[in-house]
């Protein structure tokens, strides 16, 4: 799943379009555009290696607030994208990007050969200039650079194929709109001045080809929940929180009556905050429970396991700046607490019943995927890898992405991942365990943290918990902590709740909540947005 879609008419129909269109015709009209494409270079550079997606999509988004459904949208559009490279596998592997994105084309209605040759039409004369703007740039930047370790731009592979036909999913608009008006009447609290519940349910059948002869076909079923509840404290400092549920299908989608109790309890959490207190300066040990663990995951080990190869960026006047994956200057160092393994298994569908999203067979260059010992007992042992080589690499191991409708060339990255810790809390244990962590460390009172938001720009709430009572105070007006893979390294213990969570970028994860031994908490600059009032003086 790559994006969400622009909203742009309003329907109530479950379908748009029935998909009248079979997988062999939409196959037949990438093949005939590919060989069109192929011949775009009558003159050197020519192109070598050209990769065709169409995706055929369709959204529908409800939002509710108090009950009511005060909005609801659905449409349907077809992605025509193109990933082209000029010049030959043996280029030396600077990677540049273009000056400007690659965009996607972009047709309303149903799938058919000609939407799909229409549109790899204009988005393959789009996509072979700017590969030529690349290549250019890159000859610019060999002449001109002091001699380097040259690797091969492509390697060589088999190319995969991996088709099926899939029928779209009808959406169950009438379970979606109940969802939708129940949880967001349950949040409701009279001491939250807002509460909606959105629900966005995104569907995407894709087709793959390549060159070389890759294809594959895959469905993508992403539905997320999300719970937004905005108050103010008793002095009129405004706060806002949100709670996010993602599902990779519609059976994982929990009953209606657990969904409204999951929406109560999040806005009585969030309701607790008005009777908040204002944060002060702290450093030491804090709990990230749930969706906050898990956002700290993904901002400080899975971006920065991302891009694995050096991009360089013409800024102008002759100078180049570049862009390194964090990561990828690590490997066989510490980068985990010792009692820590990471897994990345593009081939592993399920985690406890319920679907991955970031599953995948084939990547965006035709490459087998493969499973990945990222890091063991702590030590980063291996990188995702592309056909564009790095140092010590031979060959790909099936982790390259475009990021459609932006870039020409596929990048590094991970997209189903097990962040498995070897000692574990059980859950119903972690409080005491923090209490008493906290004590060891000298201090009278830790944070726990549970909002996402831990990742954010925007102040963050949090709980104060007492290390000898136990007793929870809400805390308003701290900035959101400093995370960086520094972070990572700042686990002292994991719970034994290890939860899926699914991203609309096409990523999964499975993490445990942690306690981190050091962070460092200040309060924010925030003012009460209540109009003050001022005695009009006598004159």
């Amino acid at each position: 799943m790559k994006r969400f879609l622009i909203i742009i008419s309003i329907f109530t129909a479950t379908n748009l379009f029935a998909q009248d269109v079979k997988t062999n015709e939409v196959f037949d009209a990438m093949q005939q555009e590919m060989k069109r494409t192929m011949t775009l270079s009558k003159t050197e550079p020519k192109i070598h290696f050209a990769a065709f997606k169409v995706t055929d999509a369709a959204e529908l988004s409800i939002i509710a607030a108090r009950g009511g459904i005060a909005q609801q949208n659905q449409i349907h559009k077809i992605f025509t994208d193109v990933a082209l490279r000029v010049g030959n596998n043996k280029e030396d592997n600077s990677f540049f990007e273009a000056v400007t994105y690659n965009q996607s084309t972009i047709q309303n209605g149903g799938l058919s050969p000609e939407t799909v040759r229409a549109g790899l039409w204009a988005a393959s004369d789009v996509s072979y200039k700017k590969a030529l703007d690349i290549y250019s740039r890159k000859q610019g930047y060999k002449n001109k650079k002091s001699a380097e370790e040259i690797f091969d731009d492509f390697s060589n592979i088999t190319p995969v194929q991996d088709v099926k036909t899939y029928e779209k999913i009808p959406f169950p608009i009438d379970t979606l709109r109940e969802i939708a008006q129940k949880t967001s009447a349950a949040g409701a609290l009279k001491e939250l001045e807002k509460f909606n519940t959105q629900v966005d349910i995104i569907e995407e059948i894709s087709y793959y080809l390549s060159n070389e002869g890759a294809k594959y076909t895959r469905q993508d079923l992403i539905v997320q929940i999300n719970f937004y509840a905005k108050s103010r404290t008793k002095n009129g400092f405004e706060f806002d929180d949100i709670k996010s549920l993602t599902y990779a299908s519609l059976k994982d989608i929990p009953s209606l009556t657990v969904l409204e109790n999951i929406a109560h309890d999040f806005a009585k959490q969030t309701a607790a905050f008005t009777e908040a207190k204002k944060g002060t300066a702290f450093i030491g040990p804090v709990w990230l429970s749930g969706e906050a663990s898990a956002r700290m995951f993904e901002n400080t080990f899975i971006k920065n396991m991302n891009n694995t190869r050096k991009i360089i960026f013409d800024a102008g006047n002759g100078k180049f700046q570049y862009a390194l994956g964090e990561f990828t200057l690590k490997e066989n160092l510490k980068v985990l607490p010792v009692n820590f393994d990471v897994i990345d298994d593009p081939l592993q569908e399920e985690f406890n019943g319920q679907k991955m999203l970031g599953a995948y067979k084939v990547d965006d260059e035709g490459a087998k995927a493969e499973t990945l010992a990222l890091v063991k007992n702590g030590i980063l042992k291996n990188l995702p890898k592309t056909r564009a080589l790095i140092k010590n690499q031979t060959k790909t191991n099936g982790h390259a992405f475009v990021n459609w409708g932006q870039d020409l060339y596929a990048k590094a990255g991970v997209k189903n991942l097990f962040f498995f810790p070897h000692e574990t809390t059980p859950i119903e244990d972690f409080k005491q365990k923090f209490m008493d962590y906290c004590k060891a460390e000298g201090l009278e009172y830790c944070y726990k943290i549970s909002s996402r938001n831990v990742a954010g720009k925007s102040d963050v709430l949090a709980i104060k918990i007492d290390a000898n009572t136990g007793e929870e105070t809400p805390i308003y007006g701290l900035n959101a902590p400093t995370l960086n893979s520094r972070t990572l390294r700042d686990i002292k213990f994991a719970a034994d709740d290890l939860t899926l969570y699914n991203i609309p970028a096409g990523v999964s994860y499975v993490v445990p909540s942690v306690i981190l031994s050091e962070v460092e908490l200040t309060p924010s600059q925030v003012y009460p947005t209540t109009k003050m009032l001022v005695t009009r003086p006598n004159i």
